[in-house]
């Protein structure tokens, strides 16, 4: 899991690897959304949209969003890829997480940036 704040741009990177091989493969229909959790119920807040592939690169895919000022504190949002392995007829999912932290998490930043803070359980 990453850790980000409102108004930054998360980029998640994939990649697809065959389930018997283990080796990195090209997909067919390289699709991503973005969800979190509430209640129970699962929130989608990235419809499912494409994958770019990398160039030159077997079986890697990046997606990025710009975090909103609406993302929800200290929720955690589920960056989920899904692609089709076309030898094997098969769906393959891979997922990313991020966690968005309140902006006093960070501390001051003119002083250095990030604050360390503990919690007793």
């Amino acid at each position: 899991m990453r850790f980000f704040k409102r108004g930054e741009t998360a980029v998640s990177r994939f990649i697809f690897r065959d389930f018997i091989s283990n080796e990195p493969i090209d997909v067919e229909n390289p699709q991503y959304d973005i969800v979190y959790h509430s209640n129970g119920d699962e929130i989608e807040v990235v419809e499912l949209s494409d994958l770019q592939k990398v160039e030159g690169k077997i079986g890697i895919y990046i997606c990025s969003w710009e975090i909103p000022e609406i993302a929800i504190e200290n929720a955690t949002y589920f960056v989920t890829g899904y692609g089709v392995n076309q030898v094997r007829e098969t769906n393959l999912i891979v997922e990313d997480m991020y966690r968005v932290l309140p902006i006093t998490f960070f501390g001051d930043v003119s002083n250095g940036g990030i604050t360390a803070k503990f919690s007793v359980t």
